[in-house]
This record gives C-alpha cells, structure tokens and sequence, in this order.
C-alpha cells in the first residue's frame, strides 16, 4: 500500500500521512530504515515524507520517530549546500523534541512537555485559521536582528498568534522627555531604575514594551547571578500589568539560558509553564543551543543522556538547559 503513497502530495497532519506513516511502519523495520525504504523503491527522498513519517509515530513509536528524525537530519546537513534546501522549521522541532521526549519515558517528561506542544500547535492552528499564517523559518530569521521590542506598539518577537490579543495600556511614561526604553537603550541604568521604582510607587506599572526593553538589557549583560536575579524579578513583576505583559519568546529564552547557566533551577521552574510564549521556547532554545542554528541545535539533541535529552548552551557543552524538566526537590 505504501508504494502508492510514496508519490502522493503528502501532508504530515492529514489522514494521508498518517496512513502512510502506518503502512511505513514494518518497512522500515525489516529495511533498518526510512532511507533504505526510499532507495529500494527508487523513490527520491524529499522532507514531506519525512514529516509525515516523524508526525505519524511521534505517539505510538517515540523511538522510531526519533530514528526518522536524525535521518532527516543527515539529509538536512548532507543537502546544506545544495540548490534543495531541507528546512528545519519550528513545527518540525517540537515533533522531534516530542519524539525525544517521548522515547525518554518518564511521567513528569509527558506532563510537562505535553502543555508546551500542544499550546504551540492550537496558536499555529489558530494563527492559520485567521489568515496569520507566514513562514516559520522567515519569521524566526527576523527575530535575530530585533532583539529589543519597538517603541510604541508590542514587540515584534511577539507570537503572532497572541498579537490580536494585545492591549497594552498606552501610558505615557517619560523622565526628562525619555522613555523608559530610550534610558535602557542609552545604558542610563540608575534613571531607569528609579522611573520604574516611581512608577510602581504610584501603582503604575511599565508597559510590557519597557518590560521587554529591561529584559533585553539583562540578556546583553556579561552573565552573573546578579544579571539571573534581576531578571527573574523583571519576570515576576511582569504579570502585575496584566495577562497581556509576557516576555518575547526570543528573549525570553535567553534568559532561561543564562538561568541555567548559574544553576538558578527555581527561575526556571517557577515560570517556565505560566508564561504565554512558552509554546515558542522550544524552537527558540534551540537556536540558542545551536548557535543561532536551530538545525545545530536540533543536532545536538542526539547527544542526549539516556534519561533524558540534554540541551547545551553555546560550545562548552558543561551547561544543560533542560533541567527544568525534572521533578522538583
């Protein structure tokens, strides 16, 4: 049955590609492979059989899924020159990661990956419904260039899908005629810090555009566990604006980096799951784990303990991110 589908339009979330996925199945076990499946039936390799067969199993067969997955990362890295690009996209990660995840075991693995996967694809499916729909990787590929939110209107690292819901209170903040983001971007940090302790003083707090200003400022910082402090305070005074104020996820995932890298556990697990952007921290965490690369970072998840998959930040390899996932002391 299969060989027929190996030429259908396949789409990984689709009745097809999960028949085909199914039918794939004892193929790929007797072959030792998706790939030798394609080579056997003279069928050229392309990304949506893989996405198909990586959404299919990513439940029933983690570990099968997560074999499938790093063949498509051979293919991604062996095609890296070549005019057919391999994407890895943000949807492709958090099926992977599920995979891993999943192949791990383990009762607080499934609970609290499973909040941040399924919050991801009911924004994604949402998004598409509205007509929001734009390319994960372009959108993602911006974010680099704009670490700091715009002044007058809520960042562009924004999930699009939360962006209808925005509504900041526009409060003019000023001392001397600057923003608060203008004293944060001019490294004016004692101005800042006593216009944000004024503002709280009179029961006003800053507009989330500030607060992603501040929190960039603390992602810039050489890394110290004062930096971790402040932010982690940054972050808890964050829901007094408002369910609206929640951090970028790009930013926000530094952060949850530089916390790991000071062992600062607690900030990682006090708002890791009541954060808004937490459905985006997986793709975003990988870029920062890959380098800027969410294909590098991706890559590095197979040097996964067995236990559970391993996130390391930048190239010293000392520094898991992923703690956060076990059970609290």
């Amino acid at each position: 049955m299969f060989e027929d589908l190996l030429e259908a339009k396949l789409q990984p979330d689709n009745g097809l590609g999960c028949i085909f996925a199914r039918s794939m199945r004892k193929a790929i076990k007797a072959y030792g492979g998706s790939r030798a499946v394609l080579q056997e039936h003279h069928v050229l390799s392309r990304p949506e059989i893989y996405d198909a067969l990586i959404n299919g199993h990513a439940r029933d067969d983690p570990e099968l899924a997560v074999e499938i997955g790093n063949e498509y990362l051979e293919e991604q890295e062996r095609r890296r020159n070549s005019v057919i690009h391999w994407p890895i996209s943000a949807t492709w990660c958090v099926r992977y990661m599920r995979a891993v995840a999943d192949s791990a075991g383990g009762p607080i693995t499934l609970k609290i990956f499973d909040p941040i996967i399924d919050r991801y694809l009911r924004e994604a499916e949402s998004d598409k419904r509205t007509g929001g729909q734009i390319d994960a990787d372009r959108t993602r590929a911006r974010e680099a260039s704009q670490l700091r939110p715009r002044r007058g209107r809520d960042s562009s690292l924004a999930p699009r899908a939360h962006l209808r819901f925005a509504r900041e209170a526009a409060i003019p903040v000023t001392v001397d005629s600057l923003t608060i983001g203008d004293l944060v971007a001019s490294g004016r940090g004692a101005e800042w810090e006593t216009a944000v302790r004024e503002l709280e003083d009179a029961g006003v707090h800053p507009s989330t555009n500030n607060y992603n200003a501040i929190l960039a400022h603390f992602v810039d910082q050489r890394l110290s566990p004062e930096v971790v402090a402040g932010a982690r305070a940054v972050l808890d005074k964050m829901p007094a604006s408002g369910y609206t104020a929640t951090p970028n996820a790009l930013t926000y995932s530094n952060l949850l980096a530089t916390a790991k890298r000071w062992n600062d556990n607690a900030a990682l697990r006090d708002v890791i799951m009541r954060r808004s952007s937490a459905y985006d921290v997986i793709y975003s965490a990988l870029r920062i784990v890959g380098d800027g690369s969410a294909a590098e970072g991706a890559a590095r998840l197979r040097e996964r303990t067995t236990d559970f998959p391993c996130l390391y930040v930048g190239k010293s390899g000392d520094a898991p991110v992923a703690s956060h996932l076990t059970p609290d002391e």
